[in-house]
């Protein structure tokens, strides 16, 4: 079920559900609703991993409802698909399981009570997820059993928020008084320093952190582990987003402009007269040549 990151097997479970899909017979009649509704639900496994996206339309009604987490609700089957789509896109795997059907006393309703599993890739990483869902189906006219409401609920925990040191005492650094080093990170030119405004980079808690670079300054393409948050203090700062340096891609930070540099997510960049920025995250702070 479409599903917008939070976290969490591989589904090579997904083959017999293909190969069942494969097997339903195309002349339906003699089986029950339950037995046709469940063949919508295998249908729906093969169609996913085969990326049918024709196929996986038809299983839904053209007015139907898909809620899912942390998303908008997805309303319409081209919106549902477009879900999907966006799952295929991030090399996702999906395969649902019904555990039980209901059929309504008047035989044109039904619920279908499954779970799930998922895994999919970020640029944060890989995620593998489960959880439950319900489908209702609607039987047309026609005797053709569609989807029309879908509700999928993620069994996994929520992400939590970084914990702060709410305890600490207010602290105070006066510019004149931080303390410079020489930056050293393996691949940079020299010339750049680094001072600690606030904790410790190398720990796991908040840091705050400044930089200063020379005139003409140039630091290669490479990536952090965990986000960044960027202040520019004073000259202009040069950033590009890619895997490759291109000058012609850099663009220009004044002082007061802020930047939130996603975990990673490769830059390069530099500096056009003397130039100072700040940046503060959560520790430990890594910088790594290349791309992740």
């Amino acid at each position: 079920m479409p599903y917008r990151p939070c976290s969490h097997s591989t589904l090579g479970v997904l083959a017999p559900f293909l190969v069942a899909a494969m097997l339903i017979p195309t002349d339906t009649r003699g089986q029950t609703d339950e037995q046709l509704v469940r063949a919508v639900d295998s249908t729906f496994n093969a169609a996913f991993l085969a990326r049918d996206s024709v196929r996986l339309r038809g299983l839904y009604a053209a007015d139907a409802v898909g809620m899912y987490p942390n998303t908008p609700i997805a309303r319409g089957n081209a919106a549902i698909l477009k879900s999907y789509a966006e799952l295929w896109g991030m090399n996702g795997k999906l395969v649902g399981t019904p555990v039980s059907v209901t059929t309504s006393k008047s035989g044109d309703i039904a619920t279908v009570v499954g779970k799930y599993q998922m895994n999919f890739t970020t640029l944060a990483g890989p995620v593998v997820d489960s959880g439950s869902y319900i489908n209702v189906y609607r039987k047309g006219t026609t005797g053709k059993w569609e989807i029309v409401q879908e509700l999928v609920t993620s069994h996994s925990p929520a992400i939590q928020p970084p914990a702060f040191d709410t305890d600490a005492n207010m602290a105070m650094s006066g510019g004149s008084s931080l303390k410079w080093d020489d930056l050293k990170v393996t691949g940079f030119d020299p010339g750049a320093k680094i001072a600690v405004v606030h904790g410790d980079p190398a720990g796991t808690g908040d840091y705050t952190i400044r930089l200063t670079f020379p005139d003409g300054y140039r630091f290669p393409v490479h990536w952090h582990p965990k986000a960044e948050h960027l202040t520019v203090v004073s000259g202009s700062f040069l950033l590009g987003m890619g895997t490759k340096v291109d000058e012609k891609a850099l663009k220009t930070y004044s002082p007061g402009d802020f930047l939130y540099l996603p975990a990673k997510n490769t830059h390069f960049g530099g500096a056009k007269g003397v130039t100072v920025v700040q940046l503060h995250g959560l520790g430990p702070i890594a910088s790594n040549l290349g791309t992740p």
